[in-house]
This record gives structure tokens, sequence and C-alpha cells, in this order.
């Protein structure tokens, strides 16, 4: 700048910034170009914009600047070229970014963190009263008596005795104790002293996505603190009128797109006579779509169950709670074709206080309400996998892991995981703001190739362990992608050969006797239509040899569904009656549910023998309503007797398979398809498959069919093959479908819409 004379301040819009002065030599055409070109640019454009006259004094012919318009005018234009060509590098650069960004694969990190609410927030509470000593076995008599004295009613009136602090522990606690839980509320309850602290902890945690349960004050504190550091949100209050928090969801704006939010308030009980609803407690579901990889979205769900981790009848009620949560996921999953590969890959989180030690009990509960009552089943309710943490809240009167972060671990890694200390006195405090700990945990999406990979090893583990491997049991669909796997070469087939080397490549443990064991049990496998035994093994024996391992050796291994099947089993004698659901579906199921129903319900899973349910007939409803939802055959059971189709309560799947003697879709079940029929059984198929929300237009397509004939055996074995074709069954491959595919269809009674569904995606 001295080497070219330039020097001297300007004001600029507030700003000091050098400018040109008379402190150099003359500059004509090409000079003053090459001075452009050797002036920072920042500057430049500030001096030119100041308009500060700078006139340089030279021979005839010299420019003048800040006074000859010409001049300024060619500095103009010198900018916008230079505009032009910083947008078009910004451009390049931001394309090489995303390229980049979509070479790695996507990864993100989650927070859940129980807040304690502003209006909660109280050392005066009977479960706190920091400052006193109620740990020791007197201290636990006298918090009892506290506790009973704060929720005494008087019997005529029904309102509380002693509310208000501190008449509920008049009697109980010295001025002293008193005076020194007021102080400790003071020093570290206070909202205006825990709300800073919150947000310092919160921004803390640098997730990409948080979820703040028990959260209040979120318009006119929460939403504008974080959004000054980058973060939206959206939030879900708690239907109770006298409640003021609710669940809160934030995502950083830089990592991800809002799409759509969804919530409910769960219903607790409904009065038989008024109809009148209670409702206490929430959840908050949004997607978002990553912006560096528009193909990846996240269902964040953020939930507080009911309280009191300790009452078993409240662990009823939260089940209840739960299976509310797992609807609304399915029907919000269902509108974003969340399940569907061409709606993108889609994965599941869902974080919250569950004020639950055993979050086993409530999946299997879960589960169990769904596949009794025919509900549809989003593959998270199998998937979901709870990070491992120590306890997550801790006072005076508890310490306890309550808090939860699930997530779908067929889609997502968990790389890392916050460590979460150890503590020795209770919180809040100057440290911790809240009575709960924050989780932090980091995701990757897996690829296509670690999902298949983890497919096969769970697959090959069923296989060598029947007994010890507890990982959900794979639908037909992952069966095919575990298939991909061991099929080394595409050929149709395995071999002793191939399920080695796969077994190596999956980094399997191996020795002389399970491989051999394993390819003997595949080579044994029953399944209709093909030769007894054979040295080489297709997709259909793959898949027997798997269905016979999960229903012969793994029902009693599956955790969750044993955990169900004794809260069922009220007298503990090892079997349910009909007395014994329908106590359970009243109580806890989230649909209501009749006693006539219940019985429905009883029969349609009780196939054995006697006047109850065995753990086998439960056990086997829940898998296979889960899994193959609407229908079992026996080649899906490799060989087993096939069990009673679930029930279902729509006019279509009254005519799904007429006739009992053809419940098995094989060439040997006696000819009795009818065209209504099999138009309504294609079509129930369609629908599951392909997670349509009605049944109403194949059931409609059957009802205004031709009257009802017997099919040709010619059309009638078509479509039966067709039907195996499908990749709902493993059957085995058979040659591609023929162009009378659609006459078919149409021949079942389906309409044009239908026959596009089904040519477009469910044979192919």
């Amino acid at each position: 700048w001295l080497k070219h004379g330039i020097a001297g301040p300007c004001a600029v819009r507030g700003s000091r910034v050098p400018a040109l002065v008379c402190a150099g030599p003359a500059y004509t055409g090409s000079a003053l170009v090459e001075l452009q070109t050797k002036v920072p640019r920042v500057h430049r454009s500030m001096a030119f914009a100041a308009g500060s006259p700078a006139e340089v004094p030279g021979p005839a012919g010299a420019v003048t600047l800040g006074s000859d318009a010409g001049a300024l005018a060619a500095a103009v234009a010198i900018l916008q070229v230079e505009v032009s060509a910083l947008r078009t590098q910004l451009a390049e650069n931001q394309e090489a970014l995303r390229s980049l960004a979509s070479a790695v694969p996507l990864e993100f990190t989650v927070a859940q963190y129980n807040i304690l609410a502003g209006y909660l927030g109280q050392n005066t509470q009977p479960w706190f009263l920091y400052g006193v000593d109620l740990n020791s076995a007197e201290g636990r008599d006298r918090r009892e008596a506290i506790v009973s004295k704060f929720y005494e009613r008087d019997p005529e009136t029904g309102q509380f005795k002693n509310k208000g602090w501190p008449h509920y522990v008049r009697g109980l606690l010295t001025d002293e104790e008193i005076q020194s839980v007021e102080t400790y509320d003071e020093m570290h309850f206070r909202w205006e002293t825990r709300r800073q602290r919150l947000v310092a902890q919160t921004l803390e945690l640098d997730a990409d996505v948080v979820s703040l349960v028990e959260c209040d004050h979120f318009e006119d504190f929460f939403q504008p603190a974080l959004s000054e550091y980058g973060y939206d949100g959206v939030y879900r209050k708690r239907p109770r009128h006298s409640s003021h928090d609710g669940c809160a969801i934030f995502w950083k704006r830089t990592k991800f797109d809002f799409v759509d939010q969804e919530g409910v308030d769960f219903i607790d009980r409904v009065d038989p006579e008024t109809g009148r609803m209670t409702k206490d407690r929430c959840a908050l579901l949004v997607l978002l779509r990553s912006k560096t990889h528009p193909s990846k979205r996240i269902i964040m769900i953020s939930v507080h169950l009911a309280r009191n981790p300790e009452d078993f009848a409240q662990d009823l009620l939260r089940t209840k709670q739960v299976a509310q949560v797992f609807r609304l996921l399915a029907d919000f999953a269902g509108r974003h074709s969340a399940e569907d590969p061409s709606g993108g890959d889609t994965s599941v989180l869902m974080c919250g206080d569950l004020n639950a030690t055993n979050f086993s009990k409530l999946r299997g509960l879960s589960l169990a309400f769904a596949a009794i009552t025919s509900s549809k089943v989003h593959p998270f309710m199998w998937d979901a996998q709870d990070v491992p943490t120590r306890a997550t809240s801790v006072t005076t009167a508890r310490n306890v892991r309550i808090d939860c972060l699930f997530f779908q671990s067929s889609r997502l890694m968990l790389i890392n995981c916050k460590f979460l200390p150890e503590l020795e006195d209770a919180i809040p405090n100057e440290r911790h703001p809240s009575d709960h700990l924050p989780l932090l945990c980091r995701f990757r999406f897996q690829s296509e190739l670690d999902r298949d990979m983890a497919l096969a090893r769970t697959w090959f583990q069923v296989m060598q362990y029947p007994t010890c491997c507890t990982a959900p049991p794979l639908t037909i669909e992952e069966q095919r992608s575990a298939w991909v796997i061991f099929d080394w070469n595409n050929e149709g087939t395995l071999t002793f050969t191939k399920l080695r080397r796969a077994a190596q490549f999956l980094a399997l443990h191996m020795d002389h006797e399970t491989t051999p064991g394993i390819f003997a049990r595949l080579r044994e496998a029953e399944v209709p239509c093909t030769s007894p035994a054979s040295d080489v093994v297709d997709f259909a024996r793959f898949s027997a040899a798997y269905e016979t391992a999960i229903h012969s050796h793994r029902n009693e291994q599956l955790p969750d569904l044993v955990e169900a099947f004794q809260a069922f089993d009220a007298n503990g004698d090892g079997k349910i009656t009909s007395e014994e659901l329908y106590a359970m579906l009243h109580q806890c199921s989230p649909i209501p549910v009749s006693e006539e129903e219940s019985r429905v319900f009883f029969r349609e899973m009780h196939v054995g023998e006697g006047v109850a349910l065995t753990y086998e007939e439960f056990s086997g409803r829940i898998i296979d309503s889960s899994r193959l939802p609407g229908m079992r055959t026996a080649c899906a059971t490799g060989g087993l007797p096939p069990r009673k189709m679930p029930g279902h309560r729509s006019a279509a799947a009254a005519r799904w398979l007429p006739q009992p003697e053809a419940r098995c879709f094989s060439t040997s079940a006696p000819a009795r398809f009818v065209q209504g029929g099999f138009a309504a059984a294609l079509g129930q198929l369609i629908c599951r498959r392909r997670g349509l929300a009605s049944h109403a237009a194949p059931a409609a397509a059957a009802a205004t069919a031709e009257p009802a004939r017997p099919l040709p055996p010619g059309c009638r074995r078509g479509c039966l093959a067709h039907v195996a074709r499908s990749r709902l069954l493993p059957w085995p491959a058979l040659p591609r479908l023929s162009a009378r595919s659609p006459l078919l269809v149409r021949a079942a009674g389906l309409g044009s819409a239908s026959v596009t569904a089904v040519t477009g995606g469910f044979l192919r």
C-alpha cells in the first residue's frame, strides 16, 4: 500500500477503511487496472463506494479518482465482474462440498434431557427435601409419613387436607430442617437460577438433535435462547390444564430441514358411562431431512410417560401409552413413505423419560397388543435398541435409569455415547441444573452393505446357536437380503463352499462341526414342491431352515415376549386364560376392546388342547403377525404344521381364504379358490405389503366382480404360482412373469388401479 502511495482513513458506514488519497503518482489506463489488481478487494470496493475525492496529479490524460465519473463507472464494472466470479466460485465450492459430504456416511448426534420444569422444580416437594437427612432408616420412615400426609384428602370434600408448603411437614420436620430445605431451594432449585445453566448444559452437548422433556417456558425462553445458537424447534404441551410442561424437539438448522410433525395426547382412561377421556401425558414426532444427504431422514420421537417407576400398576398405564406412540408412528411413517425404499432411507429414534426401569416389558406388551388386535406394526418395534447407560436420575429418594434413547438398529449404528458420571450427591446442584442427567449419542447411517451383512450375521448366529441368539426375527425380505451375501455368485444356490466363504467374509467363528451342521440342516429342511434333499440349497430351504430354528428353539429366548407373557399370566401358572387376556386388553390396549372381541382374539390364537394359551401360541401369534402379516404357510415354517390364520376384522378379510382346506398356497391344496376370494386375498396382500391405509378398494372390486365361480384349473395354478413368486413368500425363484400377468389379475376381479399396483410393485 505504501509502495503505491495509498494511505489515509475515511469513514464508510460507520467503519474506518483506507481510501485513495493524493499521496502517489498519477495512474493512466492500464496502470489504473494494475493498481486495481494490487489493492485488496474489500478495501478497494469500500474506497470507491466512499466517494472520497482523491485527485492524482499527473500529465495530460491522467485519470482523477473520485472526481471522474468514467473512472467510477469503470471501477463499478470491475466490481461487478468480481462479484460474478465470486458467485460462480461459491457455487462450485458448494457443489464440491455436497459431493464430498455425500461420499461420507451421514453421522449425527442426539441428546435427551429431562430439564425439570420450572413450576415443578421446587425443593419443597416431598420427593426432594434436600438439606434434611431422609436416607437413614429413620429418615425413610419420615419421608413415607411426609408423602402420606402430602396426599391425604378430606373424606367429605375430596380436597387435599395439607395443601401447600410447609403444612404437610409440620410435626415431621423441625423449624431448622424447614429452613435448611428453603435455603437449598433458593440456591439450586429456583427457576431464575437454573434456566441459564440449563441452556449452557444443552449447548455444551452440541447435539444435532435435542429432545427436552418436562419442558416449560418454551416460547418465552428456550426457543429464543437456542435459536440464537442455530437451533429450530417444535413443542407439544401436556393436555392436562394444570400442567404447564411438555415435550420439545430442537435441531440444528445447518444440519437438518424440517419436514413434518405430529403429536398425540395419551388416553389413559375412558369413563364407560359418560365417555369422558382422561389425558395427562403426550408424545411428539418430528420428521427431519439431512441437508448434506437429502435421501436420509430421521423420525425423532420425544415422550414422557406416567410417573412412579416403582409402581407396577403404572407400568400397565405406561404400556398403554407406548402402544399409542407406536400406533401413531406406523401412521405417520406410512403417510411419508418412511417404510418404502423409494421414499428414502428413514430411521427412527425415540427419546424420553419412560419412568420405567424395565424397557423390555413395555416393548413386549406393545408388540403383544399390536398382534392381538391386528394393528399395523412399524419395524422399529422389533429393531429398537436402547443405549446402555448408568443411572440417569439421582435424588435422595431414588437412583435409577429411567431416561432412554432408542434407535433403529437395522438402519443406524451407534458410534459413541457420552459417559455418565456416577454421582454420589443428589441433583440438582451447582454443577447439574436438573434432577436428570442428559444422554448424548452419536449415530451413523448404515450403508446397504452394512445392513445386508448384519442380517447375514443374524441368520448365521440363529442357525449356529438357536437357543442363545436374541436378535429380532428376520422378515422374509430381510432373509432375502441376507441370501445375497451367501449366494456369492448370484447363482440361486448355496453350496457348502459358499457357506464357508460367506462366514469368513462376515468374520464369524467357525469350527469343524458348526458349518457342516448348519449345511446339513439346510439340506434336510422340508419345503413343499421340492426334492427331499440335495447337495445344493436354494432360497426355499435357506428360509425354511431358519424358520424351523426360530419356532423350534428361540421362542423361549425372546426376552421381550417372555416379559409380556408373564404380565398377561396373572396367576403365574404358565398359561393365559380368556379372562386374563380380556383383563389385560381392557386395562392396557391402546384401542377399546370389548369382552366379545377378546374372546374372538383368544379363539384365533388358541390352536391346541385345553382352555388356556401356552407361551408357544402366544409368542407364535406375535412373531407371525409382525413378520408375515396376515398369513403363514407350511413353506414358511419349514414343514411345521401350519398355524391358524391371524384374524382380521374387515369385510375383505372375511373372504381371505374361504375354505379351511386351502389355507396353504401349494398345488396340492384343494381347488376351492373363487374369483372373489382370490381378489380379496391378493388385495389384502398388496395393501399390507405396500402399507396402504385402506383395504376398501380391493374389497369393493371383489364385491362388484362377476358371480363367484371356480377358476379353470390352468388359471388357478397360474394365479397360485404368481402369488408364490411374490417376494412375500419364501418360495424358490421361478421364471419371469409372463405378459399374461395383468390378464390374470383382471380375471381375479381387481380394477385397473389395483392392476397398476400389482404389476408395478407387488408381483414384480
